[in-house]
């Protein structure tokens, strides 16, 4: 196939009459040849050049809608050394601004940062974080940035606003033909560091309560060590003390005066009131040495064992004791548990004021996890101020006189509750009764 330019031309006589035509060929095959190839090359640039513009486009978007704030700028000529000599040669170089993101101008304003340090230094606070001063601490990173070709560091600054923010900066250098750029990056993280810190001082906080836990712990395990010692030790001679005296008591029947028969007396209910602290005191240190033993408990038949135990006191005081909604199996240590009870009950009955019908009802809650239980009495009530101290070692808040008691049966209970993975609390007002409440975890093993 060959392609040929053809063309006509008339030929006209002297007075103008077309008399025929003249045709000229020509073979233009080999330039049409180079002019297809021309036309495909044209082709291929534009398809190049729309390509080149979408993506254009795409790093002008990602550019301005990036994260961070994205700086570039070109690397010109060293300017004179630096008076610290070759070192100072190293970094002292003169940077022009590029181009900056959308981010960068919303970040710094219209200043190019990077491009002047006493710019960054005015922005800056005096001292950074780390305690060092705001100058000395970004010429060094500049230093490193021209020693290593890159640079990672934290920078903290006030904003247009006043507002002090934290900046992760990284920049690098890179080379591009014969000319070398620098790259910096900076995105705020001024959220994450107040989180940062926050967990600092909760992790700290959490170690000075670890500390007085483990204060507590080695106290309280002291004190159950020395209950459980001290009551041993004391039990022998207390023992001695009592027969003496009952021997004494019996042998001087009808010699001892008045006022020898209220010393007498006033031994031997020291002896016993001593004697009871002392076996309450030993079985409060039991608690954590006896193995916990979870079975099926019937709540029912073991709030009955304790009515038939409390009978004659029950009857005595003429008390009524209310069970509703109560579970009839929960896994739990059943001695234990009954012990809780026990002491609940026997406080309500106790702390009650004169010529009043005790009446507690004891009622339970089941959630999701734990059984709820409510053991609620219409005895003296416990003023707020005391609502917690209570379950303390000792703490009596009544007269001994007036209410018998060691001051150990609500510690007790709390030890046991917590061994139950549970907690114990009381709400109370003077005058109007009490409402202990207790937790048992469900799925005890």
């Amino acid at each position: 196939t060959r392609f040929i330019v053809v063309t006509f031309s008339p030929v006209k006589d002297e007075q103008g009459t077309i008399i025929g035509a003249l045709s000229v060929a020509r073979d233009v095959s080999e330039l049409k040849e180079k002019e297809l190839v021309l036309i495909e090359r044209e082709a291929e640039l534009v398809k190049t050049l729309n390509a080149l513009t979408e993506r254009q486009t795409i790093y002008k978007q990602l550019f301005n809608n990036a994260f961070g704030g994205i700086e570039m700028y070109q690397v010109l000529e060293e300017e004179n050394e630096h008076k610290d000599g070759k070192e100072g040669a190293a970094f002292n170089k003169k940077l022009v601004s590029i181009e900056r993101n959308n981010q960068a101008v919303k970040m710094y304003g219209e200043a190019s940062i990077c491009n002047d340090i006493s710019l960054m230094v005015k922005m800056s606070p005096p001292t950074q974080p780390n305690g060092q001063k705001t100058a000395d601490y970004l010429l060094e990173q500049r230093k490193i940035l021209w020693k290593k070709g890159k640079v990672n560091y934290e920078w903290q600054y006030l904003d247009s606003n006043g507002i002090l923010k934290t900046i992760a900066k990284s920049a690098y250098v890179f080379n591009a033909g014969n000319t070398t750029y620098l790259m910096a990056l900076g995105g705020d993280i001024t959220k994450r560091k107040k989180q940062e810190m926050l967990i600092r001082e909760q992790v700290k906080d959490l170690h000075l309560k670890n500390v007085e836990l483990q204060k507590y712990i080695d106290s309280n395990m002291q004190l159950e060590n020395f209950a459980y010692i001290a009551s041993h030790d004391l039990q022998s001679p207390l023992r001695t003390v009592i027969s003496f005296t009952q021997l004494l008591n019996r042998s001087l029947e009808g010699k001892l005066t008045t006022e020898q028969l209220e010393y007498m007396a006033f031994i031997i209910n020291a002896t016993h009131s001593m004697k009871a602290l002392i076996e309450a005191l030993l079985e409060y240190a039991r608690i954590d040495t006896i193995e916990r033993k979870i079975v099926s408990v019937s709540v029912p038949d073991l709030l009955g064992q304790i009515k038939l135990e409390l009978a004659s006191n029950l009857q005595e005081e003429n008390a009524i004791i209310n069970m509703q909604n109560l579970p009839n199996i929960i896994n739990a240590d059943e001695i234990k548990l009954k012990q809780v009870f026990q002491n609940l009950i026997t406080n309500a009955l106790k702390f009650m004021p004169k010529g009043v019908q005790p009446k507690v009802n004891i009622t339970c809650q089941e959630k999701k996890n734990y059984w709820y239980f409510n053991v609620q009495d219409n005895g003296i009530g416990i003023d707020s101020e005391y609502q917690e101290k209570i379950f303390l070692l000792f703490r009596r808040l009544n007269n001994r006189a007036a209410y018998k008691g060691t001051g150990i049966g609500l510690a007790m209970c709390k030890k046991i509750v917590e061994q139950h993975e549970g907690n114990i609390g009381v709400d109370s007002k003077v005058g109007e009764g009490s409402t202990f409440y207790f937790s048992i975890k469900k799925d005890l093993k």
